[in-house]
């Protein structure tokens, strides 16, 4: 009982962040909170749901080929021994897991990419900075142990394309979408054990090695999915 109360706390430790962001930007700056979401006049749920999509299905084609291609890499992955905890520990990452991802995207890639910009103004080099800030928030997390600089590289790339999702859409709809569904599959679908959290996960696995090579497929695949994102948005992404 204690691990499922430590798991809600693990999420709710974020929300603080967004009430956070908002007294600052409603009586700080004295703007709109919707200014730090999106560029646009209001909020395009269009664009959210859209780019859901398309990185559940990606995720799930990629997922597939890494297990017929490299079935290694799942080795050591066992069904969760306690599935009535697993239906309960889903719906509390379904609910949650949005403002914990949410919060990220709101005060690195919306608040602070916007307060650097007000000194640097290439938007790439601000892009690298706030990138390596959320790398180095990760940097504790246990999947670093012993393979810091591979996890650091996955977690600025992660943020990097996050960013570059913002570049071109004017908005962190699809960045919150995509850091949303990640995270869901990340605690729901394959997870790593940790001793301080119950097994949230379908399947889960020890921590395991991980390779450049590994590094670079997760990579190349975040690059095609936000270049999927990004086309299905301006293609239909009106409203």
């Amino acid at each position: 009982m204690a691990q499922f109360f430590e798991y809600i706390i693990l999420f709710a430790n974020f929300l603080p962040i967004i009430f956070g962001l908002w007294l600052m930007t409603k009586f700080w700056h004295k703007e709109s909170f919707l200014n730090i979401f999106t560029a646009s006049h209001k909020f395009r749920w269009g664009y959210l749901w859209r780019a859901a999509l398309i990185v559940t299905l990606t995720s799930l084609i990629f997922i597939g080929l890494n297990y017929l291609f490299v079935p290694s890499d799942f080795d050591g992955f066992q069904l969760n021994n306690d599935l009535s905890l697993y239906w309960k520990l889903l719906i509390i990452t379904l609910i949650f897991v949005p403002f914990q991802a949410g919060s990220e995207e709101l005060l690195l890639r919306g608040y602070l990419n916007r307060a650097i910009a007000r000194y640097v103004k290439n938007p790439w080099i601000v892009f690298f900075i706030t990138s390596a800030g959320f790398a180095a928030l990760h940097a504790a997390n246990p999947e670093a142990a012993g393979q810091l600089w591979p996890y650091l590289t996955l977690i600025f790339t992660f943020g990097f394309f996050m960013c570059v999702l913002l570049y071109f859409e004017g908005g962190l709809e699809s960045a919150i979408s995509f850091h949303v569904i990640n995270n869901i599959f990340a605690f729901s679908l394959t997870g790593y054990r940790d001793p301080d959290l119950p097994e949230s996960a379908l399947f889960t696995a020890d921590i395991p090695d991980i390779a450049w090579s590994q590094t670079l497929w997760t990579i190349a695949t975040m690059s095609i999915t936000c270049g999927l994102i990004i086309w299905a948005n301006r293609k239909w992404g009106h409203d």
